[in-house]
């Protein structure tokens, strides 16, 4: 796996996933479109295979910056195989849900 860098990228260029609307109308989705608004951007950009530009994680920051009205959204573009994509999105998934259920903290 090699990430190739970060791109603006036009979201009517990608293949959306098919639960996009059902994701959009989801509480994660909702609390990322804020985020997005308040903060002008993610801290963890979704990543995007390079050859085929398929979605390979963050769809749920996608579905936000759709109910935000964006057209263009930073994504990371990643040159990897299909196991490759789908390990990466295991480990985010994975990851995400090891820490669902610790309270957020603001670190000063």
């Amino acid at each position: 796996m090699l990430v190739a860098g970060h791109e603006e990228v036009e979201l009517a260029s990608l293949e959306l996933p098919e639960d996009i609307q059902q994701r959009m109308q989801g509480e994660n989705a909702n609390k990322l479109a804020t985020s997005l608004r308040l903060h002008g951007g993610y801290i963890h950009d979704p990543a995007i295979r390079l050859d085929d530009r398929r979605i390979i994680v963050g769809r749920d920051r996608i579905a936000g910056a759709l109910i935000e009205g964006l057209t263009y959204l930073t994504m990371k573009l990643v040159q990897c195989s299909d196991a490759e994509a789908e390990q990466l999105e295991i480990e985010e998934n994975l990851h995400r849900r090891a820490h669902d259920d610790r309270p957020a903290m603001l670190i000063r």
